[in-house]
């Protein structure tokens, strides 16, 4: 006759409820080591930044640290006033050649409007004036040439200031002001439009 073990059934839930306690209880194990690691390591790389940052502030702070970036912020503002200074000069370079230029085309224009007998002694640009003296054999040569001035664009109004006898030629002295700095194209000053004739105005 078989022994019936009427306990059996439990004897086999306890051992399976006794293993998942077990596993559970290793697993919040990993878990708690692995927030507690993860804190130590937290912990640590926060105490090294923060040594970092006492070693930068000691540097930051220190005297022959600050008098050095004085010196160079002074040197850093020194070499952009020097910049602003080397600009200044290039501009005024590129002014004083393109003033000499244009002087040099208005000292030709003036020139091609001279009679054959009349003659220049002495010629002045200046950014503002032009002042011209010379001589000629006859008063008309000298309206002539006056004439032809009027035709160069950037000349004011032409003004004989002074004309004198000396036995057979007349010393004169001519007097214009630049309205503006003209561009020049091509090399060249430009001439002023012709005014219409008197019928084509009628016209």
């Amino acid at each position: 006759m078989n022994d019936i073990n009427f306990f059996k059934p439990y004897l086999g839930k306890k051992k399976i409820n006794f293993n998942n306690k077990f596993f559970l209880s290793i697993l919040l194990l990993i878990i708690s080591l692995s927030i507690l690691g993860y804190g130590v390591i937290n912990h640590l790389k926060i105490n090294k930044l923060s040594e970092k940052v006492l070693e930068f502030q000691k540097v930051a702070e220190n005297p022959k640290v600050l008098k050095r970036v004085e010196e160079i912020k002074l040197e850093e503002e020194e070499l952009n006033a020097f910049k602003l200074e080397v600009e200044s000069i290039r501009d005024l370079k590129k002014s004083l050649v393109k003033k000499d230029i244009i002087g040099s085309l208005y000292i030709d224009a003036i020139i091609s409007k001279r009679p054959n007998d009349l003659f220049l002694t002495s010629l002045y640009i200046t950014p503002e004036n032009v002042s011209i003296t010379g001589i000629s054999n006859n008063r008309l040569s000298i309206a002539e040439f006056a004439k032809g001035l009027e035709s160069i664009e950037g000349l004011g109004d032409i003004f004989v200031s002074n004309i004198v006898r000396e036995e057979t030629d007349y010393k004169f002295e001519l007097e214009s002001n630049l309205l503006e700095e003209e561009e020049v194209e091509d090399g060249t000053v430009k001439e002023k439009d012709e005014e219409p004739e008197e019928d084509e105005k009628e016209n």
